[in-house]
């Protein structure tokens, strides 16, 4: 048997920057050929992942401006010193958030998603907690994907009598009468409605085959063409990057990177320091904001110019100088100067602005994590909802094992609440569990290490059609 090729296996390092050579092979080749929408889409991919460069510029110059404004306006304007206990506790808690904001950018920017030695082993540890049988060779992924064709498609076909059988019992059908919706809905003309367009009148959902994910169980293995090898549960196809990602959440241009199984802790970590950040960075700077334009931030000016001129009629080289901004000092306690005013107003509202918008990101991932859910699963799960509706079903996510049990799905077990803190250090462990939580299994990933399938006693079956 030839082995089975992987070509991602080459990339034996655990950090990487992506390489925008792997975006562009025969791009300006097969552009012609392309539809309007598809050509569309690939343009816009691809302008988004040039973009990222350019992203992780901005995002190091906000950290560094925020930076200086803090530590040689703020600071300096409300405790005139760095060495008093006020200053020194402040100064602590920008350096941990500020220490812990570029720890989990740069991880999650360099972390990779795709197929390599570390996805691999995630990949035949999850095999082997699921029951399936990883491909070890070409031949072995070609009667994998000739299988999966098949039990695809007899649940379209399933799928499809069972709508069937619904339409025929709302308008009160029966298969002697010999007559199909399409024939009892006529037109006067004779013409007869879209069966897609019948079903959203009887109150049946549309279903095609466009997203296949959508009709497989949660512990099931797929295939998938583009990469030509086996699909985890829960992967997904990346069109930025071009791979397939574990747990793919979403394409983050600000990170550079596919937010997915390997990353996720550390996106998650990033966008709750730099709320906390940003909350921390509005509160310290609302009151000298608030000061320009104040009465005592104009009679500081005014005070300063007057010193000006009494120190210009005193000397000589000073007769000819004219008064300007930068000259104004600090006569007034805690007022900023217009020199520091531009700084302190942009500081305020970017606080506020980026503050209140990653607030809310990280919210919904909080959601997200408390629910066992990814942003892609979030979409998913409501259609099913939807559907399960339709026939007076309760629908529930197969992956949600309890709050704790979630979270320590993303950052490690963890003995109590009080101790939570601990996981949240920095560190650039690998994820504890697999990427597929499991109801009555221990889905840590030193539990099932390859070779050790057999003995184990703990075993999931896979669904069956």
């Amino acid at each position: 048997m030839a082995p089975l090729r992987v070509r991602s296996r080459r990339l034996t390092y655990r950090f990487y920057i992506p390489l925008i050579s792997r975006l562009f092979p025969n791009f300006i080749i097969t552009l012609p050929r392309m539809s309007l929408a598809t050509m569309m889409r690939t343009l816009t991919s691809r302008a988004l992942y040039m973009l990222g460069p350019v992203l992780i510029v901005a995002t190091c110059g906000i950290v560094y401006s925020l930076s200086y404004t803090f530590w040689n306006i703020v600071i300096p304007l409300r405790y005139h010193t760095y060495s008093s206990a006020a200053a020194i506790i402040h100064q602590t808690i920008v350096i941990v958030l500020v220490a812990n904001i570029i720890f989990n950018y740069f991880a999650c920017v360099m972390t990779r998603n795709f197929p390599g030695a570390h996805y691999e082993k995630v990949v035949r540890q999850l095999a082997l907690a699921t029951g399936f049988e990883y491909p070890d060779n070409e031949e072995e992924v070609e009667m994998w994907r000739s299988s999966w064709r098949e039990l695809v498609n007899g649940r379209l076909r399933r799928t499809r009598l069972n709508d069937r059988a619904k339409l025929n019992r709302k308008y009160g059908l029966d298969e002697e009468s010999g007559m199909s919706p399409e024939e009892c809905l006529k037109h006067d003309d004779g013409s007869t409605e879209d069966m897609h367009d019948i079903m959203r009148k009887a109150g049946i959902q549309p279903r095609g085959p466009g997203k296949t994910w959508m009709w497989i169980g949660p512990q099931d293995w797929t295939y998938h063409d583009r990469t030509r090898m086996p699909k985890p549960p829960r992967a997904h196809f990346d069109s930025v990057t071009q791979t397939l990602v574990l747990n793919m959440d979403h394409y983050c241009p600000w990170m550079f990177n596919t937010i997915g199984y390997f990353n996720y802790r550390y996106f998650v970590n990033f966008v709750m320091f730099v709320s906390i950040g940003m909350i921390y960075g509005a509160f310290i700077t609302y009151h000298p904001f608030m000061l320009l334009d104040s009465v005592d931030y104009h009679m500081q000016i005014t005070q300063s110019r007057k010193l000006f001129l009494d120190a210009a009629e005193e000397d000589q080289f000073h007769r000819k100088a004219t008064f300007r901004y930068s000259e104004v000092q600090h006569l007034i306690p805690g007022v900023p100067t217009p020199h520091e005013s531009m700084p302190l107003a942009f500081c305020f509202m970017i606080c506020v602005a980026v503050g209140l918008s990653v607030t809310i990101l990280f919210s919904f991932h909080l959601y997200l994590i408390c629910t066992a859910q990814t942003t892609i699963e979030f979409h998913g799960n409501n259609m099913k909802k939807a559907r399960c509706e339709e026939v007076g079903e309760t629908y529930s996510n197969t992956y949600d094992l309890g709050v704790k049990r979630n979270f320590e799905q993303v950052w490690g077990r963890f003995n109590s609440w009080h101790k939570f803190w601990i996981v949240l250090l920095p560190s650039l462990r690998e994820p504890e569990f697999l990427p597929v939580p499991i109801k009555g299994i221990d889905g840590r990933r030193e539990k099932w290490k390859i070779g050790e399938s057999e003995d184990n006693e703990e075993s999931v079956e896979l669904l069956q059609v």
